[in-house]
């Protein structure tokens, strides 16, 4: 281990050797680097495609979507972020400060559009880490484009961009470049990318507590002093949802309820009674769940247990909790999970060809090849099922609601409606459905945890409310409540003279 002396020489020489790697990599015209860009460049269009074509055809719920288009157009316009698509401060949901610092793109591409690309674009840049890490631990540039291509064909890397939005995603490309600058000890771009991806999810703060016990393996200081900052960041992200969130801790804890009340005692259960671990962990479908996670990248990251280190907190958030769609690889769960699997993936190989025979190594190439292929049919094309109903036409009642109208509409036409203060989903804000941040709200995301239905109380509170406009499809999606109680409500409305 190698003590680092942080003065402003090391700092220059570090700036300036990064400099030097970019302007290398981004004018180096050898045929692995230009393959390399044309696939990234190839991803980012044919996600961005993909996610707008999902936007525009209705073939996706969209709740999540509708929440994050909604903040950011009203932090671009300089309104508070309280979000009425979700019922709540975008700050009190999750603890996800960069959307302030994507809230700017608004001024030029207004449209969800922009973040399904950002998106697209930011998971595509990944694979230059991924190509890096390769390349710093002497592979060559062949080996950095397989390794470039394992992780753009990674199904959890596909299905957490086909999944709407999430400032989670954000989080993988720059935990990756982390990863990097930490085995190139460029410490100045290593803890501006863990203070950037600390800004993504309340979250991402304990996945950096646990990189900075793989970070002790490189540099006992960077090590501590990473630690440190996945704790401060945690407290912080922890304190701000409470403020937003009316001094109320995330409802989010909720998820872990048989493991304790609140964060601390969660943790604190787990810390002094890890035998309770034993039965999640070890179910059929946890184990399905690594075999998952692993296949893709024929295995290799169990030959670099260390760097799966920070990948452990994900893994336990995923699998404790109650929400059954955390337990697998279909949505953007494992966005904190691909940024250090992946390069476990990339040293095991390294290690195999430094410790390993010449057969031995070019097998395990050819291994991953094919698992890398099997993986692509594991992705979203292949088994996605769409949700939502197809409309190919333009939604022509966007010009005809007036842009400041308040309207409750059914959460397929949602998203081409968030651009306003005023947005519900139905039947908000009549009969309260996955709205605020509360255990039953959440509940209701996934259970059928309804108050009771009176038709008086709620033709009452549709004649009261403020909203101009409600939108209603028959044939679309009606979380989140159920279809019968949808038909009820949906006759109901028509019967009410207002």
């Amino acid at each position: 281990m190698h003590q680092i002396k942080f003065n402003h020489k090391n700092n220059k020489l570090n700036k300036l050797a990064f400099l030097s790697f970019l302007r290398k990599f981004l004018f180096d015209s050898s045929l692995p680097v230009v393959l390399l860009w044309a696939a990234m460049i190839g991803y980012a269009l044919l996600f961005s495609l993909r996610t707008i074509s999902h936007y525009r055809n209705f073939s996706s719920i969209s709740f999540d979507l509708g929440i994050f288009d909604q903040a950011v157009w009203l932090i671009s316009h300089g309104h508070s972020p309280f979000v009425t698509v979700r019922g709540v401060h975008i700050l009190g949901d999750h603890f996800s400060p960069i959307l302030y610092l994507i809230a700017p793109i608004y001024r030029i591409w207004d449209s969800p559009e922009a973040l399904l690309t950002l998106q697209s674009v930011a998971l595509a840049l990944g694979a230059l880490p991924v190509y890096g890490l390769v390349k710093k631990l002497g592979g060559s540039g062949w080996l950095g484009l397989l390794f470039g291509l394992v992780y753009l064909l990674y199904p959890p890397t596909q299905f957490c961009n086909d999944f709407d939005f999430h400032p989670d995603t954000m989080a993988t490309p720059l935990l990756l470049a982390a990863v990097y600058f930490l085995h190139g000890k460029k410490w100045g771009g290593y803890f501006l990318m863990l203070a950037l991806a600390a800004t993504c999810k309340e979250t991402v703060g304990v996945s950096i507590l646990f990189f900075g016990v793989y970070a002790l393996f490189h540099n006992r200081r960077v090590g501590l002093l990473t630690m440190a900052f996945g704790v401060v960041s945690t407290l912080i992200a922890m304190t701000v949802i409470r403020h937003f969130n009316n001094g109320a801790p995330s409802a989010y804890i909720s998820y872990y309820a048989r493991y304790g009340s609140s964060i601390t005692g969660v943790a604190w259960n787990i810390l002094t009674h890890p035998w309770v671990l034993i039965s999640p962990l070890t179910t059929l479908g946890s184990r399905i769940y690594y075999i998952d996670l692993l296949v893709s990248l024929s295995f290799l990251p169990l030959a670099a247990p260390e760097l799966l280190i920070p990948a452990i907190p994900a893994v336990l958030i995923n699998i404790l909790s109650v929400k059954i769609s955390m337990h697998g690889l279909p949505g953007y769960y494992t966005a904190l999970i691909i940024p250090f699997i992946v390069p476990a993936a990339v040293t095991g190989m390294d290690r195999i060809r430094r410790w390993g025979s010449r057969p031995a190594f070019v097998a395990m190439i050819g291994l991953q090849i094919i698992f890398s292929v099997y993986g692509l049919f594991s992705g979203p094309f292949y088994t996605e099922n769409s949700s939502g109903f197809l409309f190919t036409n333009d939604v022509k009642l966007q010009h005809e609601i007036p842009p400041d109208a308040s309207i409750s509409s059914q959460i397929s036409m949602i998203k081409h409606f968030t651009h306003r203060k005023d947005i519900y989903i139905f039947p908000n804000p009549f009969y309260k459905a996955a709205w605020g941040n509360n255990v039953q709200a959440l509940n209701q995301e996934y259970l059928p945890d309804y108050p009771a239905y009176s038709e008086k109380g709620f033709q009452a509170s549709v004649s009261q409310s403020n909203v101009e406009y409600i939108l209603l499809t028959p044939s679309g999606v009606v979380f989140p409540i159920s279809r019968a109680l949808y038909g009820k409500m949906a006759a109901d409305i028509l019967k009410n003279p207002d």
